[in-house]
């Protein structure tokens, strides 16, 4: 970042000089400031490019930081390690999602699914828009990763009363 204001700064103290020359003086400083305007514009899309990589480094880490927090406010019914729980469920969403068509992008208003192919429109399935929380929900639940809330007592296994069942226990009925 330092080079860019002397490159510029020499570029016009060649500028006011160029001005004042005459024939082949005037030439070479021209020749010089097109040099040094080429040195300037080069150190600037350097510059850009720099920041354009830090951005997306603070990006993804900000899209990863959403991701955990989203998948970690869910009551899991895997009895692992929280973050390996995480990191399954995760997976399998990302897949889903591919599966589907769909990414994920990290916006100024949290995280969004769109279009793998045309980032610009919304993810649909059934050309119906489907946003975050209903297909991550819709995930974990259909891979079954989700606790079930307020589960129906478990039925007895046979209601044969036992005078039938010993019935049925006779050889005569045996094969």
């Amino acid at each position: 970042f330092n080079r860019i204001p002397l490159l510029a700064k020499a570029i016009a103290d060649m500028k006011e000089k160029s001005i004042s020359a005459t024939g082949g003086e005037k030439k070479a400083l021209v020749d010089k400031i097109a040099e040094l305007q080429n040195l300037l514009n080069a150190e600037k899309e350097a510059r850009k490019t720099d920041i354009e990589k830090v951005n997306s480094q603070w990006q993804s880490q900000l899209t990863e930081k959403e991701l955990y927090a989203m998948f970690s406010q869910y009551n899991y019914a895997l009895d692992l390690d929280k973050d390996v729980t995480i990191s399954t469920a995760k997976g399998l969403w990302e897949k889903k999602l591919k599966e589907k068509g769909g990414k994920y992008m990290f916006t100024n208003d949290g995280l969004k699914l769109v279009n793998a192919e045309a980032p610009d429109l919304p993810f649909t399935i059934d050309n119906k828009t489907v946003d975050v929380k209903s297909f991550t929900e819709n995930v974990l639940a259909e891979a079954k990763l989700l606790k079930v809330q307020g589960a129906a007592p478990a039925t007895p296994a046979s209601t044969r009363s036992e005078e039938h069942t010993s019935e049925l226990q006779s050889p005569m009925y045996l094969v």
